[in-house]
């Protein structure tokens, strides 16, 4: 015999409570009453406004990060078209405009040959940063602005293809206004 098969413990003691039948409780059916249909269709018509204030929200949450993407797309395109816009201004005064005036200047104790190859290698560079300025991919608002940059550096190109072609033809009307002074 075990320990737990004391015959004190075994026995059921009696209980102070009255013992219940075996009958079950039925189960909790809905009351069927006009109060409790209107509490319902209240409830679900309180979800429906959160639920729709809810989709308010995340809309408005998802309209303000959109517009900030797309601005800061604008921004940044105008800081790249300005960046862009700045390399070749600078570019057409360090490598073109200074490098002329001084030619055009020291021109007088150099030979014709030489100050025509400086200024064909100027024109080339010209005309390098016009092909530059006109491929640049201006944002919207910047239209006008591209227009005149391209403008700007193809009237500065066709300039120096004038200069360019002055020593050949300064030496036939210096020529040319030799005989006229002659005649006189």
């Amino acid at each position: 015999m075990s320990f737990f098969d004391d015959g004190e413990e075994t026995e059921p003691r009696p209980s102070s409570q009255a013992p219940r039948g075996t009958k079950r409780p039925s189960p909790r059916r809905p009351q069927q009453s006009g109060r409790s249909l209107p509490l319902d269709q209240h409830t679900l018509m309180v979800r429906r406004l959160i639920a729709a204030g809810i989709a308010l929200v995340v809309l408005i949450v998802i309209v303000v990060v959109v517009s900030g993407c797309v601005n800061s797309a604008h921004t940044e395109a105008l800081k790249n078209y300005n960046r862009d816009v700045s390399r070749i201004a600078t570019e057409s005064d360090e490598q073109v405009s200074a490098p002329l005036f001084s030619t055009l200047t020291g021109a007088a104790g150099k030979s014709a040959v030489s100050v025509q190859v400086q200024v064909n290698q100027l024109l080339m560079q010209s005309q390098s940063l016009a092909t530059s300025a006109k491929n640049l991919n201006a944002p919207g608002a910047m239209a006008s602005a591209q227009r005149d940059l391209t403008l700007v550096m193809n009237l500065r190109a066709e300039g120096l293809t004038k200069i360019a072609a002055l020593p050949a033809d300064g030496a036939q009307r210096s020529g040319q206004a030799g005989q006229h002074d002659d005649r006189r």
